[in-house]
Parts: structure tokens; C-alpha cells; sequence
């Protein structure tokens, strides 16, 4: 229990951070934030609007473009130790493509419940 409550401070420590930065668009004062996080979010400030809430959706059937990826032979032979390491850590997994869409995702199911409502599931980009 020691470890997701020290998840969840440090999950509230990177939201807390995030509000500060959104409104200028750069760190503001003194900042704890590891310095590959910061330019990371640096970086993903140049394309990725931080008002949506929501990934936007591919346009195209991912069931097809899933069935022709050469990706999902190796993760269908994975697939069983995929499920048991995202269920036990209560992580979701994904499998993009080249363009970012989401072809295959398993996780935990509250997880993958949250992460479905932001579209962080096949097809959400």
C-alpha cells in the first residue's frame, strides 16, 4: 500500500507542476521536475494542444490495419504475459503503428476503463 500511496503523491507533485506550466507554456519558479520530463513537455507543448482532453481518433479501420501490422504476430505470442503484467501493475499496454494510431491495448480493467475515456485504446492516436 506504501508504493501507490507514493504513486499517488508523486502523480499529484507532476499534476500540480503541469497546472503551472499550462497558462505560460514554460516552467515557472522553482520546478522539481526531472530535467527529461521538462523537455519532454517542452516538446510535446510545439504539437500537442494541452487543453484536449481527449486523443483524437483515426480515421481508418485499425482492425484491418491491426491484421496487417507485422507487429502482431510477436504480440499475439506475448499476448498472455502482456495481460498478466498490465493487470497485476494496473498499467495499460499499447501498440502503435507508425503514425502513432493505437492498432492493440490490454490492461487491468479500471484502468483500461480510464484510459478508454481519453481514448487511449485502439484507434486513438
Amino acid at each position: 500500500m506504501a508504493q501507490r500511496s507514493s504513486l499517488s503523491q508523486r502523480r499529484a507533485a507532476l499534476e500540480q507542476e503541469w497546472s503551472r506550466w499550462i497558462p505560460a507554456g514554460t516552467p515557472q519558479g522553482d520546478s522539481a521536475l526531472r530535467s527529461e520530463v521538462a523537455q519532454s513537455w517542452l516538446r510535446s507543448l510545439r504539437t500537442v494542444d494541452p487543453s484536449c482532453e481527449h486523443a483524437p481518433v483515426a480515421d481508418a479501420d485499425v482492425t484491418a490495419r491491426w491484421a496487417a501490422s507485422s507487429l502482431r504476430t510477436p504480440v499475439s505470442e506475448l499476448t498472455d504475459q502482456l495481460r498478466d503484467i498490465t493487470e497485476g501493475a494496473g498499467y495499460v499496454a499499447a501498440i502503435t503503428d507508425e503514425t502513432g494510431t493505437i492498432l492493440w491495448s490490454h490492461g487491468g480493467p479500471v484502468m483500461r476503463r480510464r484510459a478508454e475515456q481519453v481514448n487511449f485504446a485502439p484507434g486513438g492516436r
